[in-house]
């Protein structure tokens, strides 16, 4: 049986369209997920759903369990995860409510547990290729049969949060590269590639970056600008049976290999 992880983020909350299985309660060696993960079937795919921010969106960003969520998807069985991330368009060509695929990424963030080998393993892991590519040629093929259009090559930056960005802080992004700017990219992407997961991010425009337009950013524009895609967010997970492939291997299974210092 073919299993895939989805993280939605705010705005995406279930899949519509396939019954739910189940709830499933995960533990980890690092605590609890965020939420329980839900259990979908469509043809000979599983889709396993958990909500980044918990069942209320009561977690912010700076307080999620990282690790508890990639190691609950690994316990699984789980080797691919599509993350959905609402997120800040700093190019001014992004529209409101349209999704982007991230092809590269920038971290700021500050005070994250952002790796499994904190203890007695000491691994560089390779982030050359942030995002899996096999994953996102099926994610493409699938928002294309679906009609669904997506931005690609999108660069995110993730920050500390809770707080949105100043200006100044915007332009700065800007300058180095950064087309969207969002709260929780990071250490999930590296989390996953440590446990040798494919995973991509897919960016959910639900706002103009401070400065961009002078608009206040406010919560319920978030919400609602998120919620605006999470239409064609389903449409796609329920075309991806169609796409995603088993038979080949993917270099993001073995990605720790050759990354592990000994000091013996």
């Amino acid at each position: 049986m073919k299993k895939i992880g989805i993280i939605g983020g705010s705005g995406f909350n279930q899949i519509e369209g396939i019954e739910r299985l189940e709830n499933i309660e995960v533990s980890t060696d690092h605590g609890t997920p965020s939420a329980s993960v839900q259990r979908y079937k469509i043809e000979d795919l599983e889709i396993y759903l958990l909500k980044r921010h918990g069942m209320n969106h009561t977690i912010a960003p700076h307080k999620i369990n990282y690790r508890a969520n990639i190691e609950a998807f690994s316990n699984l069985g789980i080797d691919k995860i599509i993350a959905f991330a609402a997120s800040g368009a700093i190019n001014k060509s992004y529209k409101l409510g349209s999704l982007v695929l991230s092809s590269d990424a920038i971290d700021m963030t500050k005070n994250r547990a952002n790796t499994f080998f904190d203890k007695d393993i000491v691994a560089h892991i390779d982030m050359s290729e942030p995002f899996c590519t096999n994953l996102q040629k099926a994610f493409l093929k699938s928002a294309k049969d679906a009609n669904v259009e997506v931005t690609e090559n999108g660069i995110a930056i993730c920050t500390e949060g809770p707080r949105i960005e100043t200006p100044a802080e915007i332009k700065f992004y800007e300058k180095i590269g950064a087309t969207t700017v969002g709260m929780t990219l990071f250490p999930e992407l590296v989390l996953a590639r440590e446990k040798g997961i494919c995973y991509i991010s897919v960016a959910i425009i639900s706002n103009y970056a401070a400065g961009i337009e002078q608009n206040k950013i406010t919560a319920d524009m978030l919400i609602e600008n998120s919620r605006i895609s999470s239409e064609s967010i389903n449409k796609i997970t329920l075309n991806l049976h169609k796409y995603i492939e088993y038979s080949k291997t993917c270099p993001c299974e073995n990605s720790i290999e050759g990354t592990v210092l000994n000091a013996n």
